[in-house]
């Protein structure tokens, strides 16, 4: 991680006065810190209300789904910061008077470019949350003296956001969500076939198989997104697919869930198989989001 999310983040000694390229964290008794905003990298972590209960013989998962009400999100960022910048910080945060044990209310001004809790909760507004961890880095040498700092944080609240209209950048479809790039890094298919082989002392082999109907097929999907595709890819994934199945449309020769399955005139039918969510901003318009999902049908488009 080395570029700020704001181009034009302030990074002045000064913290007595707002500014409005910067992030205000406000305390309980009302102390607030204006720091610069974080660098690119940062990580937001949407832990779904589910448990993956079991996988049966055929391959596929039994889900229990406590509800959205049992999600949280985590953020873990890295920011850079001057001396004053810094002793601020720690300030508040191991004070028992101010946040140590307390929520703060974090504000980012409009259009700040920072999405602490995912691209679908937005980058402006009030973010009521908590810290629960905080790792003083050192120095760096470059810029030189100056401080690195991560900080996670848990969100209780956040302000009222809407996700913006689609643009489209590819020809993948998740669920209702058009328009996805395929994935840069390829996808990383996973199929089991069902049967089981051991060796006898004298090497002699003997095979259960359970028959085709019980192979298993999986696969990870290392998306990269504009905001607006991750904004609506996260936003459904959440709220809507969460542990039921959804459908994947592929591109030809795309081979999601390996050599064996078609790639054309078919939906992949899935189903999530990871409690959380792991969302990267790497930069301006640059999201990475990673999937990873059981197939359990095909149906024609």
């Amino acid at each position: 991680m080395s570029e700020s999310v704001s181009s034009q983040s302030s990074n002045s000694s000064s913290s007595s006065s707002e500014d409005t390229d910067e992030i205000a964290f406000t305390d309980a008794a009302g102390n607030t810190v204006y720091i610069p905003f974080p660098l690119y990298g940062y990580e937001t972590s949407v832990n779904k209300g589910m448990k993956i209960s079991y996988k049966l013989a055929n391959g596929t998962y039994r889900i229990y789904d406590r509800g959205v009400g049992y999600d949280y999100r985590t953020c873990r960022c890295m920011f850079l910061l001057n001396r004053a910048n810094s002793e601020q910080l720690h300030d508040m945060f191991k004070d028992a008077d101010k946040a140590r044990a307390f929520s703060v209310t974090m504000t980012l001004p409009s259009g700040s470019g920072f999405f602490p809790f995912g691209p679908d909760k937005g980058d402006a507004g009030a973010f009521r949350c908590r810290l629960i961890g905080l790792d003083h880095l050192g120095t760096s040498d470059n810029p030189k003296g100056w401080f690195r700092t991560e900080i996670t944080l848990v969100a209780e609240s956040y302000p009222a956001y809407s996700v913006e209209a689609a643009v489209a950048d590819g020809p993948i479809q998740i669920g209702t969500v058009t328009g996805l790039r395929w994935p840069d890094s390829g996808v990383s298919p996973d199929y089991r076939y069902a049967f089981n082989t051991t060796l006898t002392a004298d090497g002699t082999p003997y095979t259960i198989d359970k028959w085709t109907n019980a192979d298993s097929y999986e696969t990870t999907l290392n998306l990269m997104l504009n905001d607006r595709g991750a904004q609506r890819l996260v936003e459904h994934i959440t709220g809507t697919v969460r542990g039921n199945q959804f459908n994947i449309l592929s591109v030809n020769g795309g081979y999601i869930f390996g050599i064996d399955l078609v790639t054309t005139g078919y939906y992949y039918v899935c189903r999530m198989i990871d409690n959380e969510l792991s969302i990267i901003h790497n930069g301006i318009n640059d999201f990475s989001v990673t999937l990873r999902a059981a197939l359990e049908d095909t149906t024609a488009v």
